[in-house]
């Protein structure tokens, strides 16, 4: 069972990643909370047959819209809401991408520890061929060493029941390669702080979406998604806490509330048993706390 659960997940993230960003509008939150892997792999099994796509490969892709104000880049294109032309001159599409692989890291070793091997491998596995098989080429051209053979060979020790040693250290290596990505992000003449702060509002903003899909539908894996970005955003607010105060001092306070109310949001990897009946955070509050952290990053 393992093994053709293991082998439909590649067989679905290679269609994935030969597809790359042609297919955008996918809704793909909606689809994977609901468990409508079936339709997502039958889409993707259409258009590349030979790759045999089984039924139970599960759609991916949080992104949402534009921010408001000058807008927020990132969200726009392919499952995961990356564009390749787009991170190539925007600093904050560029990290976005790179947080939703942390994101997904982040998820997947909280889920190992609790035991969820399969949920862990597959947060592994799926930033593969949502983000980075998009973006390898334009990492290369930045001069980044290539890291997505260490992406697959995570996801295998997870799925494998390799030790539980042996996974953390896989993970740590593709965090540490990740954070290392972020030194290649374009130049731009906008000020650091407003930079960290719209790729926080995109990370809050889909925290809160997969929180609001969780609430509807626990059963589904948006709750472990909206677990990574917020603790990926948790993490990059701590680390640029003082250029945000410094060039965004409104979203930097925004953005501290938001936080704040997703933290109660998500208290662990796995939902509370209650999760539809008694939300610990409203998700209409939550996602106004989301509006005002973009509408405040939007506009420097």
């Amino acid at each position: 069972m393992a093994i053709t659960r293991k082998t439909k997940l590649w067989s679905s993230l290679s269609a994935a990643a030969l597809l790359g960003s042609a297919t955008p509008g996918l809704a793909d939150e909606e689809r994977r909370s609901a468990g409508d892997g079936a339709a997502a792999t039958a889409s993707v099994a259409a258009l590349l047959p030979a790759l045999q796509v089984g039924g139970e490969g599960e759609g991916e892709g949080e992104g949402e819209g534009e921010g408001e104000g000058e807008g927020i880049p990132g969200a726009q294109t392919g499952e995961a809401g990356v564009s390749p032309a787009v991170a190539a001159e925007s600093p904050v599409a560029f990290l976005i991408a790179l947080d939703v692989i942390r994101a997904h890291y982040l998820a997947g070793l909280a889920a190992f520890e609790v035991g969820q091997r399969e949920a862990a491998g597959e947060m592994f596995a799926h930033p593969y061929g949502e983000v980075y098989a998009a973006l390898e080429d334009l990492f290369a051209a930045r001069g980044v060493a290539p890291f997505g053979a260490l992406m697959l060979d995570t996801a295998d020790s997870a799925l494998d029941g390799q030790a539980p040693a042996v996974v953390r250290a896989s993970a740590g290596r593709v965090l540490d390669a990740v954070e290392a990505v972020a030194g290649a992000a374009p130049a731009t003449g906008k000020a650091a702080g407003m930079v960290q702060a719209q790729v926080l509002a995109d990370m809050i903003e889909r925290a809160t979406v997969q929180y609001r899909l969780a609430v509807a539908r626990p059963a589904g894996a948006a709750y472990l998604d909206g677990f990574g970005y917020f603790r990926a955003a948790e993490a990059r607010a701590a680390d640029h806490r003082a250029v945000l105060e410094r060039d965004a001092p409104a979203a930097a306070q925004a953005i501290a509330e938001a936080l704040a109310l997703l933290g109660r949001a998500y208290q662990g990897a796995e939902p509370p048993a209650d999760l539809s009946d008694a939300p610990p955070v409203d998700p209409g509050r939550a996602l106004a706390a989301s509006s005002t952290v973009m509408l405040r990053a939007g506009t420097p």
